[in-house]
């Protein structure tokens, strides 16, 4: 049993826009994940020097304005950080797994339905 053509063409086409729609997911979560692990590597990096130096005040910016912040209050804060980015981490490497799994399938049944059929 064959498909009809026009079938055939609206489902490759939906298919497409769905692995187009991926792809850019897929960018935006790659540039998304750089970012938060940049961040965790600037929070682990302010949390080593501070534990190298070990001074009793840090100087905390607020717009323009700076305040004198206890070390431990800074630390406790970055740490609190560090927790929420690696939370943000863990979703999006879930989220670039399932983008990267959706786009394989996709892609795998695109070949499928092109592939000529024995009859």
């Amino acid at each position: 049993m064959s498909i009809p053509e026009v079938a055939l063409r609206k489902t490759l086409i939906e298919m497409d826009n769905q692995l187009q729609k991926n792809k850019s997911e897929l960018s935006i979560t790659d540039l998304q994940l750089q970012r938060q692990l940049t961040n965790l590597k600037i929070a682990d990096l302010t949390i080593k020097e501070l534990t190298d130096d070990k001074p009793q005040y840090v100087w905390e910016n607020c717009g323009k304005m700076f305040f004198k912040t206890d070390l431990n209050t800074y630390n406790d804060k970055l740490n609190n950080e560090k927790k929420i980015i690696d939370e943000q981490v863990n979703a999006l490497t879930k989220k670039k797994h399932y983008l990267e799994t959706s786009l394989n399938v996709t892609f795998d049944n695109m070949k499928k339905y092109l592939a000529p059929q024995k009859d």
